[in-house]
């Protein structure tokens, strides 16, 4: 975990998509869906709805 990565939590919740997301911060959104897992491994809890994570 670093601080990108919550960085990117943050503009994922912003936006509703991790699609939207991933396009604006020029990123795939596969990357940016690996950094988010990342993020729940650490803190050892789910961090977005499916509902949030699936809106690709």
């Amino acid at each position: 975990m670093n601080i990108d990565d919550l960085l990117w939590l943050k503009r994922v919740a912003e936006r509703g998509s991790v699609r939207r997301a991933a396009a604006e911060l020029g990123m795939s959104q596969p990357a940016l869906s690996k950094s988010l897992r990342r993020l729940e491994t650490s803190f050892g809890l789910k961090l977005l709805s499916g509902r949030l994570g699936a809106s690709c």
